[in-house]
């Protein structure tokens, strides 16, 4: 092996953020015919070898689980503006790599390039608007003849704009290589029903957690291309529902334990691991990370996996844990505004409900996974904790209607504020007394989206919570304020992430975790969840249609037994439901009636049906147990 002369120069970084350079790639340090059999590359430089895997000072290298794949993606439009350059709109924000073919070259020729998300009202692609803070230029200095120009780095873009090439393009001279993490072979998740906006906001979110899977779960394929444990979680989910995706997840969860590992001995999570930030601390990150793992095991059924990682989350829970106070809170543990918008959130108290919610699903998914690993006693204990929290947080941090403040004042005082985000956290993770959920739901319901992308998939999960699938379509298809129909309203092809991007911060307009609102939309509104898996590994779902929202769904959702494919549809004051339950895999469906004698499937009465099993029939829901096969059930 050989070294080339370089054909490939970086003038300064993209950004403050990231390790991407601007390229500026000069066409005739290209040597002919380099990748050709019988090529003479005698006058290259040979390459210093440093050994094996493991020579120092390479002593911690960890395999890539994951391979990238690329497809070229062609204009949908083309068009020049008044300085003449040539611009193409490839209809998507995706994270690619742009590629240009050019008919002939004037050697020397140097020919600028820029990608970009919005078009300025001349139609020459902004450096002003939506650019993350980034410079996304390229400059190509073109050689003899024929000749392409292909970027080196990927960057999330939808248009690109050639400036001085002094010639015309066609639609197959420019291509936008998109490119993600290679999903497994397996058919993708489907939804519909019969929303417009809706199904369009799922689309939205599938295609939103794709391309931020790349050699590792992204912030954004423009800005920061390290692993934020928040966004991974949140992006992770999607793609595992979306997808039936596992690899990217497990390895991203492995390097969660690296960076704890590397950075924190008192056993916090690194807040973005791999990147090139050292340590940095965001305790609910920290604290998001359990939940994390529990929604890898329940997907996977991988309880290897799940029990390796035992370890790394009772440091977490101890550290936790030791943040307790005379309240029975936990303190210390706010996470800033970072700059984006908080909706009113006190960030000056010193116990957060937000910190403390998660540290009570944290504790709670500890114990989960000692149960797993045969730990009864620290089973016993993370339960026992979980359980102190949740009461320390009831007894404190509520109002008298049973709404949640935003946490206690330094003199122990409560917050003034009483946030969407603390009484949305309190529901989803299960803190709210049952006397008391309706009322915080319909408070949770009232603020509309006054949480940023980052919290979607929990708000949503709140209202499924409360029992309130019409607010989640509402939440979920409202375009007149900022949400997930307001992009999609606006022309937007990738979530964002925050509501409303200021360039001023370089908000992101392709940030993968508001995509995890589809986890929400899979399990509320198609209805398909899933549980623990059986002690072998089998997979285990419930099927519970909602009896409110929309009039019908239809879906499918991956598993490791293959697909679950529902279809259902109220009618009249019953319901029909189309069902697949792969083999090596199980479902206990939740099916309203109204009579007894009313519940059939394949018209026989479910008591008589062969493959299904009768768990309960009370207070107008029929509980049935069935194993692999298709059904169809009624009820009237």
């Amino acid at each position: 092996m050989a070294f080339a002369p370089g054909r490939v120069a970086v003038f300064g970084a993209r950004n403050s953020d990231g390790g991407d350079f601007v390229e500026w790639v000069d066409a005739r340090e290209h040597p002919a015919g380099w990748a050709s059999a019988g090529f003479d590359d005698s006058s290259w430089s040979a390459p210093a070898i440093s050994g094996f895997a493991g020579t120092p000072p390479f002593l911690r290298t960890y395999a890539q689980r994951t391979t990238i794949t690329e497809s070229a993606v062609a204009p949908v439009r083309l068009h020049t503006v008044a300085n003449g350059a040539t611009v193409a709109d490839f209809g998507a924000v995706y994270a690619a790599r742009p590629r240009v073919h050019f008919a002939s070259g004037e050697p020397g020729r140097t020919i600028s390039m820029r990608a970009g998300y919005l078009l300025d009202p001349d139609g020459q692609v902004s450096t002003l608007h939506g650019t993350q803070g980034t410079n996304l230029s390229f400059s190509y200095v073109t050689g003899t003849g024929s000749q392409t120009f292909e970027a080196f780095t990927y960057l999330g873009f939808r248009f690109l704009q050639i400036d001085g090439a002094g010639q015309s393009f066609g639609s197959a001279d420019v291509a936008a290589l998109a490119r993600h993490t290679a999903m497994p072979a397996v058919p993708m998740a489907t939804f519909s029903s019969g929303d417009r906006m809706l199904d369009a906001v799922w689309r939205l979110n599938a295609r939103s957690c794709l391309y931020c899977s790349q050699e590792q779960f992204i912030d954004t394929p423009t800005r920061e291309k390290g692993q934020f444990v928040w966004d991974a979680s949140n992006s992770s989910e999607a793609v595992m529902h979306a997808y039936g995706e596992q690899n990217l997840t497990w390895q991203g969860l492995r390097d969660v334990v690296r960076g704890q590992a590397r950075f924190w001995p008192d056993g916090r999570i690194n807040a973005v691991y791999p990147n090139d930030d050292g340590a940095r601390d965001i305790p609910t990150f920290t604290a998001r990370y359990p939940e994390w793992l529990w929604r890898y095991y329940v997907s996977t059924g991988d309880r290897t996996t799940a029990v390796g990682h035992y370890t790394s989350l009772t440091k977490v829970a101890n550290w936790l844990w030791a943040r307790r106070g005379a309240s029975g809170l936990l303190y210390g543990l706010a996470f800033g505004s970072n700059s984006d918008p908080v909706y009113g959130y006190d960030q000056s108290v010193t116990a957060d409900t937000t910190a403390n919610a998660l540290s009570v699903n944290a504790f709670r998914r500890v114990g989960q996974v000692a149960a797993l690993a045969g730990d009864q006693g620290g089973a016993a204990l993370w339960s026992s904790r979980a359980d102190q929290l949740a009461g320390a947080m009831n007894a404190v941090l509520r109002r008298s209607d049973g709404t949640y403040v935003d946490g206690l004042e330094a003199s122990g005082a409560q917050s003034a504020h009483a946030s969407q985000e603390a009484n949305a956290l309190a529901l989803a993770y299960g803190i709210v007394p049952a006397t008391d959920i309706a009322a915080v739901g319909h408070y949770v319901a009232s603020l509309g989206i006054s949480v940023g992308p980052i919290h979607g998939l929990e708000l949503l999960r709140a209202l499924a919570a409360a029992g309130m699938p019409e607010a989640m379509v509402h939440t979920l298809t409202d375009a007149s304020v900022p949400g997930w129909a307001h992009i999609v309203a606006s022309g937007g092809t990738f979530t964002w992430e925050t509501w409303v991007p200021s360039d001023l911060i370089g908000d992101s307009m392709s940030h993968g975790w508001g995509s995890s609102a589809l986890v929400a939309m899979q399990e509320s509104l198609l209805g398909v969840t899933f549980v623990e898996p059986k002690p072998d590994g089998t997979v285990r779902v419930a099927i519970a249609p909602p009896g409110a929202g929309p009039p019908k769904a239809a879906g499918s959702v991956p598993t490791v037994a293959g697909p679950v494919v529902v279809s259902w549809q109220r009618r009249g004051g019953g319901m029909a439901v189309d069902l697949t339950v792969p083999a090596n895999a199980s479902a206990q469906l939740h099916l309203p009636y109204r009579q007894t004698a009313s519940v059939h499937e394949g018209g026989v009465p479910v008591g008589r049906a062969l493959g299904v099993v009768v768990s309960s029939l009370g207070n107008g829901v029929a509980v049935l147990d069935v194993g692999s096969g298709s059904y169809r059930f009624t009820s009237t």
